[in-house]
């Protein structure tokens, strides 16, 4: 086993919560970079997942939670080949993905394969890189 970081978000608080899980499984890191109530926070204090078996639980908790698997790599090089349309400017592309959090970088990378099968099924061009950040396209 590998480590594996998650994230958890939801449309009711602004921000993200990330989880981090070693080698054996279990959980080595909590981040709240959120938001959150009195209400909230307890709640994710409650339910901390402990070990990565109980991610899967932690989601099923509310329909408004929502827990992603963070890429391992979250820089702008493993961005750009990802997305692989070598169009339009690199240095504002990249000055884009600086402005993003780990959330929003973590779903970015998340969303590209979705985004090409999608362009792919339309027979429609990728967007720029730059434009696919600029616009957000993994929120739409």
């Amino acid at each position: 086993m590998r480590e594996k970081s998650f994230i958890m978000t939801s449309k009711r608080f602004t921000g993200s919560v990330l989880f981090k899980f070693g080698l054996n499984g279990f959980l080595t890191l909590f981040k709240i970079e959120a938001d959150l109530d009195e209400r909230q926070h307890q709640f994710t204090l409650k339910y901390i997942p402990k070990h990565i078996s109980h991610i899967a639980e932690l989601a099923k908790l509310s329909e408004t939670i929502k827990v992603e698997e963070v890429p391992v790599d979250l820089s702008f090089g493993h961005f750009w080949k990802t997305y692989g349309n070598y169009a339009g400017k690199k240095k504002r592309c990249e000055a884009l993905w600086e402005q993003l959090n780990d959330a929003e970088r973590s779903k970015c990378l998340n969303y590209i394969t979705i985004y090409k099968s999608h362009k792919s099924k339309d027979g429609t061009a990728l967007a720029y890189p730059e434009t696919y950040i600029n616009n957000r396209v993994w929120e739409n």
